[in-house]
């Protein structure tokens, strides 16, 4: 959190103005690199409050492919689609319009949407491999394991924490 502090009061103290189509300006430096020892934690680099157990849900949600927002849920509050009506996610509102339109008949505990980022990333990777591309730099399929798993880990500690929190 230093080194963005630091960055807002570098680009404030020696930024350039900059006029836009909207009329209120932009202030910017050019280059300025920060750099993060990942051992120390993963660098959310923002000064708003975070919903970071909801981050990690999606981030694992899109990860798994699933196209079902239910699923996300499952993820988020650690139970069952079927345990879990009513409860929402930040997809709930596209799946009951997004979903309904593109002509999946979507129930309370199966929310389908389509296509979505973790299918297309998975639909993606096959396409590249049937195209037969230049490898690129990828993980393999035990680190992205790896970080499921600690993922996982980590939206079961931000449930049982939060969970705690209410109970006291």
């Amino acid at each position: 959190m230093k080194q963005y502090l630091d960055l807002l009061q570098h680009i404030l103290d020696k930024g350039t103005v900059k006029e836009d189509r909207t009329g209120t300006g932009t202030t910017s430096v050019f280059g300025y690199q920060m750099r993060f020892d990942l051992n120390e934690g993963f660098p959310l680099v923002t000064t708003k409050k975070t919903f970071l157990k909801g981050i990690i849900s999606e981030l694992l949600w899109f990860i798994e492919g699933s196209t079902d927002e239910r699923r996300l849920a499952e993820i988020h509050y650690g139970d069952k689609a079927e345990n879990i009506i009513g409860k929402n996610t930040v997809w709930t509102a596209n799946a009951d319009a997004q979903g309904k339109a593109l002509g999946y008949t979507n129930t309370d505990t199966v929310k389908e949407l389509g296509p979505v980022y973790g299918a297309q990333w998975r639909r993606q990777r096959k396409s590249r491999l049937l195209i037969k591309q230049p490898k690129l730099k990828s993980l393999s399929a035990r680190r992205v394991s790896t970080m499921t798993a600690t993922l996982r880990r980590s939206v079961l500690l931000l449930h049982t924490t939060s969970s705690s929190r209410r109970s006291v």
